[in-house]
C-alpha cells in the first residue's frame, strides 16, 4: 500500500544547483578551508550587490549582531531599543554586552518597529537603537536615522530578512549605519549557517574583523599563507565569530543566483496577492511604492472580525503538511525577560495584539503554481 499524502511544503527551502556543489567542491580541492581568499571575494561581492562600504563574512547573523554592538561599545549601564516582535537574537546579544533591552511597539502595517515610540523611549542611559526589516519589509529608515542623529545614538539594522530589499532606492546594507545579515538555511540566500556584517568606514571593519577573530591583530590566512609571518598580537578580548572559505564559496554562488532566486519568490508572493487579494478575513503583507520587499516571509494577519483562532488555523495547514508557522511571539513575552528585566503582558499593546493574529506560510524559490495552489486552497478551506 502506497502513502497517498503530499509532499510536506516547508516554510522556507534552500535552492541549490551544480553550481553551488562544484563551488564547494573546488574550495574542498584546494585544502584551505578556514577563513581565507574566498571569504575576502564573498565580502567584496557582497559589497557590490548591496553598494555596501564595507562587509565582513561572519559565523551567524548572531555574531554580526554582537559584533555591531560591541564595536559601538555598547555595555553595562547603556539602553538599546528595540522592538520586540523579533527573533531571539536581536534581543539576546544586548544582554550579552551587559546592556538593557527597551521594547518598542510596532507600526501595525508593516509590523516593522515605530519610530515615534522609539523616540519617546529615550533616556539620558539609551545608547543604540537595534531596528528590524521584519520579514523583508524596509523600516522606516529616514525617520530612524533623523531620531538616531538628533539624540547622538548608534542605530544598527537587524537585516537578516532584508537582502534584496531597499528604502527610498537605497539597498539595505549600503547606508551609514551597521547592517546585520543572514545566510541561515531558509534565507533569500543560503550558507547554512552564516552571516555578514555591513560597516561604513574601515576602523569599525578593522575592529570587527579583530573582534571575531579572538581579538588578534592577523588571522591565519595572514599568518600562514605561503611568505606570510607567524607572529601575531592579541589586542583584545575577542570572540570566535569567522567565516570560512566553505562557507564563503556557497554563499558566492548563491550570491550570484541572488536575482533569479528573488524573481522565483516575486512570483510566489504575487500567487499569494493574486488569489487572497479581497478575502476580507486575511491582511495580507503591504507594499509600499518607497520600498523594496526582500520578500522573505509571507506574512497573514487575521482580521478580528474573521472569528479565525490562529493556531486552529495552523494545526488545520500543518494537518494538510504545510508548514505554516509563527514569527513571533514577542520577546518581551517569554520568561527569560520577564523574569530578568520585569516585562509584562499588556506593556506593549500593538505588538501583542498583532503578534496573536499573524502567521506565516510558506515562500521558497522552489515552490511551484500547484503549491501555492494547494496553500491558498487549505486557507480557503478553514472555517
Amino acid at each position: 500500500m502506497t502513502d497517498q499524502s503530499p509532499p510536506f511544503l516547508s516554510i522556507g527551502e534552500p535552492d541549490l544547483t551544480e553550481t553551488e556543489i562544484d563551488a564547494v567542491i573546488a574550495i574542498l580541492k584546494k585544502g584551505w578551508l578556514t577563513r581565507g581568499e574566498e571569504c575576502q571575494r564573498f565580502e567584496k561581492d557582497f559589497c557590490e550587490k548591496v553598494q555596501a562600504s564595507h562587509a565582513l563574512a561572519v559565523s551567524s547573523c548572531t555574531a554580526a549582531l554582537h559584533l555591531a554592538l560591541l564595536i559601538h561599545n555598547v555595555g553595562p549601564g547603556d539602553e538599546v531599543i528595540l522592538p520586540s516582535l523579533t527573533f531571539a537574537s536581536t534581543g539576546h546579544t544586548i544582554v550579552h554586552c551587559g546592556a538593557t533591552p527597551v521594547f518598542a511597539e510596532i507600526d501595525p502595517r508593516t509590523y516593522c518597529v515605530d519610530p515615534a515610540h522609539v523616540e519617546s523611549l529615550i533616556n539620558p542611559k539609551t545608547k543604540a537603537i537595534v531596528a528590524v526589516h521584519y520579514a523583508g519589509h524596509p523600516v522606516d529608515l529616514g525617520s530612524l536615522r533623523r531620531i538616531a542623529n538628533e539624540h547622538d545614538l548608534v542605530l544598527i539594522e537587524d537585516a537578516a530578512h532584508a537582502l534584496g530589499a531597499s528604502f527610498d532606492g537605497e539597498p539595505i546594507g549600503s547606508g551609514k549605519s551597521v547592517a546585520c545579515f543572514s545566510f541561515y538555511t531558509n534565507k533569500n540566500i543560503t550558507t547554512a549557517e552564516g552571516g555578514m556584517l555591513t560597516v561604513p568606514t574601515e576602523d569599525l571593519l578593522a575592529r570587527a574583523e579583530r573582534l571575531s577573530l579572538h581579538g588578534l591583530d592577523r588571522d591565519a590566512w595572514k599568518r600562514f599563507a605561503d611568505g606570510k609571518k607567524w607572529r601575531y598580537s592579541i589586542e583584545e578580548i575577542g570572540y570566535k565569530y569567522n567565516a570560512n572559505d566553505l562557507l564563503a564559496a556557497l554563499g558566492r554562488a548563491q550570491l550570484s543566483r541572488l536575482d533569479e532566486m528573488q524573481a522565483k519568490r516575486r512570483r510566489v508572493w504575487d500567487g499569494y496577492v493574486d488569489r487572497l487579494n479581497g478575502d476580507e478575513r486575511f491582511i495580507l503583507p503591504p507594499e509600499e511604492g518607497r520600498i523594496e520587499h526582500a520578500r522573505h516571509l509571507f506574512v497573514i494577519r487575521l482580521t478580528e472580525e474573521s472569528g479565525i483562532a490562529r493556531d486552529d488555523l495552523i494545526d488545520h495547514l500543518r494537518a494538510q503538511r504545510i508548514g505554516a508557522t509563527v514569527h513571533y511571539d514577542p520577546l518581551h513575552l517569554h520568561p527569560a525577560y520577564r523574569d530578568r528585566f520585569g516585562t509584562t503582558e499588556g506593556m506593549l499593546p500593538v505588538t501583542e495584539g498583532v503578534a496573536k493574529n499573524i502567521l506565516s506560510v510558506p515562500i521558497h524559490p522552489k515552490m511551484s503554481e500547484e503549491d501555492v495552489e494547494r496553500v491558498v486552497g487549505a486557507l480557503k478551506d478553514f472555517s
